[in-house]
């Protein structure tokens, strides 16, 4: 059995620009961010951006100086136009005698409106420790 069809016209509304829709990904490239991370024992820490895609994709390095010594690691990572941000530091194998392993660790958080403050918490093998990194462009 087959009921009547009645025709309905289509309502078409015209879409604004998706640039005016979204916001912009900070600007993180330029000048290093600078802070520490840790509680109670804390460790310098600089991270410095050296390539950020339009989409957010950014990568670069972390630098870490704790009781005189420095380990200087590479991170892929993304930020979104809300601000949070993620970083993926790269394990590395430190080839003095003792042979050592810096684990891998992800850092998340959030990064300032004006693109000038990073802060969250960092994870490496379950622990987690609080960060934060400025920068004054």
């Amino acid at each position: 059995m087959v009921g009547k069809r009645h025709s309905v016209p289509a309502c078409v509304q015209t879409l604004e620009s998706r640039c005016l829709l979204s916001a912009a990904v900070p600007t993180l490239t330029g000048t290093p961010f600078t802070g520490t991370i840790g509680a109670g024992n804390t460790a310098d820490i600089t991270i410095t951006v050296a390539q950020e895609s339009r989409s957010g994709r950014i990568s670069g390095t972390v630098t870490e100086v704790s009781n005189g010594s420095v380990s200087v690691r590479s991170f892929n990572g993304a930020v979104n136009s809300h601000g949070k941000l993620v970083l993926h530091i790269k394990q590395k194998v430190v080839s003095i005698r003792p042979h050592f392993v810096i684990h891998p660790q992800t850092l998340t958080g959030t990064v300032s409106a004006d693109g000038n403050t990073m802060s969250g918490t960092s994870n490496a093998r379950g622990f987690r420790i609080p960060f934060m990194a400025t920068r004054t462009p």
